[in-house]
């Protein structure tokens, strides 16, 4: 749908998590690439509830125990 014709339609995106603590969590929602950098490895995360505008290169060190990473692999 086109936001500027049918705005009542558009899909709220869901935010990130505040825990009890203050921590900000947010979920990934899938890896859409990787890339080499020195020794390691950095995957482009898409963000839950963001756009390919908010897309973020990671390294491997941050993504280990992640399901999305584990999918990608």
């Amino acid at each position: 749908n086109d936001a500027s014709l049918f705005p009542n339609r558009e899909q709220q995106r869901p935010g990130a998590v505040v825990t009890a603590e203050g921590n900000v969590e947010c979920f990934i929602e899938k890896i859409v690439d990787e890339r080499r950098r020195g020794r390691g490895t950095q995957y482009l995360v898409r963000w839950q509830g963001e756009g390919p505008e908010a897309d973020e290169w990671l390294p491997r060190r941050e993504l280990e125990e992640t399901e999305a990473l584990d999918i990608w692999l």
